[in-house]
């Protein structure tokens, strides 16, 4: 949606995917811009709350485009977007959409599955975080952009997030980084020392380190 505002989509027809809150707010959006602007919906209903669909259904420069999917889109002589071609999945005819711009608002799913609940989540699976920070469940580890920000999801709050994790980072390492340097040099220690058991070694390295003074990894 941040680039709904380009220059290369003001006064050209355009067209939205979906059919849930995003895509009606895309759509909304868009209309600022665009000369017209189509949502393409694979079903015959949409999936978007009551008050959003209203909104969308009601607005003179939206026009629905029910029970198809895109199966081709096309260039111009220009080099830009010239069309879509869109078929009904009901009757299977296919038909021709002059656009100039194309936007997927199919929802958005985190990419956290990796962590496997080592940090806490919301029942979406966005990464949990302390409030006006990038702080985790877990001390010392920052989430920046899209993973933590359920509401916004824009490249300049990717990108404010990412420095906020950084300097955070470079924080916690400054006043950590002494015990983090000695539990590291304590494992390369005992690996040296036992090399034909390194991981018995490293754990009771990791141990000892952590005797001294807890820190997480």
């Amino acid at each position: 949606m941040c680039d709904g505002a380009s220059p290369l989509f003001r006064g050209v027809p355009l067209a939205v995917v979906g059919g849930g809150d995003t895509a009606m707010e895309e759509a909304l959006f868009l209309t600022k811009y665009g000369s017209k602007v189509y949502i393409i919906h694979r079903r015959d209903e949409l999936r978007a709350s009551k008050v959003m669909q209203r909104r969308a259904l009601e607005h003179p420069k939206i026009e629905m485009v029910w029970s198809s999917s895109i199966v081709e889109a096309y260039g111009n002589e220009a080099g830009k977007l010239g069309g879509v071609k869109v078929k009904n999945v009901a009757t299977g005819k296919v038909s021709d959409l002059a656009v100039g711009g194309l936007f997927f608002a199919i929802g958005h799913e985190p990419a956290s599955s990796f962590l496997e609940g080592q940090l806490a989540t919301d029942s979406d699976g966005y990464i949990a975080t302390k409030p006006g920070t990038v702080e985790t469940s877990v001390p010392g580890v920052f989430a920046a952009g899209d993973v933590q920000d359920k509401k916004w999801r824009q490249a300049v709050t990717a990108a404010g997030t990412g420095c906020m994790a950084a300097l955070s980072a470079e924080h916690y390492l400054g006043e950590h980084g002494s015990a983090l340097d000695a539990a590291a040099a304590s494992l390369a220690k005992a690996a040296v020392a036992s090399p034909a058991k390194p991981a018995a070694a490293a754990a009771a390295a990791a141990s000892s380190a952590g005797k001294r003074e807890r820190v997480p990894a």
